[in-house]
């Protein structure tokens, strides 16, 4: 018999990122999770009616992790292609010790399209310091670039990048800091 949780949700939530963190998202199901957290299966269904449930709810967990930390990578001092570079290789650390098991599973993510999505609630921290610093630096961008293409459509593009980078465990960041100047650099200086 399943014992009584104080907070069966985030018991159910927490059992499921370890397993997921151990095994990958595919191996989740609603038995195994019930099985290793104690938990009645029947409680589980009670929060997550599907499998697609558990697993969003998983993913939101996970990056909610991920992203309420990555500030400690924040350094004002750092140009914007720099700062850039800096929260990539901070993310690539991070998922580091997942590679194997989380991110072959990457694309089964939320879409992280912000302009169909803006409701990712569990990336607003993030997201919200990225366009901080873009903000900040807009006056170092090509005025006619940055004006078509506007702070968000800026930011999707880093993010989606970053994350076709990271799936793909990407170690060297130059070209995509090429394209970033490229695309935006007032001068159109490159190095």
């Amino acid at each position: 018999m399943a014992r009584a949780l104080e907070n069966p949700k985030a018991t159910i939530v927490s059992t499921g990122m370890a397993l997921a963190v151990k095994e990958g998202l595919d191996s989740i199901n609603m038995r195994k999770v019930a099985s290793e957290g104690g938990v009645a299966l029947g409680t589980i269904y009670n929060y997550f009616p599907g499998k697609a449930d558990l697993t969003y709810a998983i993913t939101n967990a996970f990056w909610n992790e991920a992203f309420k930390t990555f500030h400690h990578a924040l350094d004002p001092e750092l140009d914007f292609y720099k700062q850039f570079e800096v929260l990539y290789f901070y993310m690539r650390d991070y998922l580091a010790p997942l590679r194997e098991t989380w991110l072959k599973d990457l694309s089964s993510f939320p879409d992280l399209n912000l302009s169909e999505n803006d409701d990712l609630e569990y990336m607003a921290h993030f997201l919200q310091v990225l366009e901080e610093i873009i903000d900040g630096h807009k006056g170092e961008f090509n005025p006619t670039i940055y004006g078509i293409l506007g702070p968000k459509r800026v930011m999707n593009f880093i993010l989606s990048n970053f994350l076709l980078m990271l799936q793909k465990d990407e170690h060297d960041y130059r070209y995509f800091n090429l394209i970033l100047k490229r695309l935006l650099y007032k001068n159109k200086k490159t190095n």
